[in-house]
C-alpha cells in the first residue's frame, strides 16, 4: 500500500515537473518571438513582424503599443493541477514585452565604443 501510495506521488511531483518545464519553455518561446519580431520591424515593418512571430509561435498575441511589442500566451493547465499553477483557471497567462529594435541607435553605440 505505501509503494501505491510513494508512486502517486512520484507522478504527481513528475506531473508539476513537467508543467514547469513547460512554462519555461513557452517562455523562452515568447522572448525569441519577441526579438524576431521587433527585429523584423525595425527592417520591414509592422505586418511582416506579424508574419514572423506567427510562423515562429503562432499561439502568441502580439500588440504593437508605443515603442514595444506586447506579447501574450496562454498555456492550457490540468483541471488538477489548476489549484496549484493558476488559482484554479484553466490556463496560465505568459507575457512578454519586446522594445522596438533600433538599427541606427545601436549603430551610433558600437561606432562610439571604438
Amino acid at each position: 500500500m505505501e509503494f501505491a501510495f510513494a508512486l502517486l506521488a512520484l507522478f504527481l511531483f513528475f506531473a508539476i515537473y513537467m508543467q514547469f518545464v513547460q512554462i519555461f519553455l513557452v517562455h523562452e518561446r515568447l522572448v525569441f518571438t519577441g526579438f524576431t519580431a521587433s527585429r523584423t520591424q525595425a527592417v520591414r515593418g509592422e505586418i511582416p513582424a506579424r508574419r514572423a512571430a506567427d510562423a515562429i509561435d503562432a499561439d502568441a498575441r502580439l500588440v504593437f503599443d508605443g515603442q514595444t511589442i506586447r506579447l501574450r500566451r496562454d498555456i492550457p493547465i490540468p483541471v488538477k493541477l489548476s489549484d496549484i499553477f493558476s488559482n484554479g483557471g484553466s490556463t496560465f497567462s505568459i507575457t512578454h514585452q519586446s522594445p522596438f529594435f533600433d538599427e541606427l541607435e545601436l549603430k551610433d553605440i558600437l561606432q562610439g565604443d571604438n
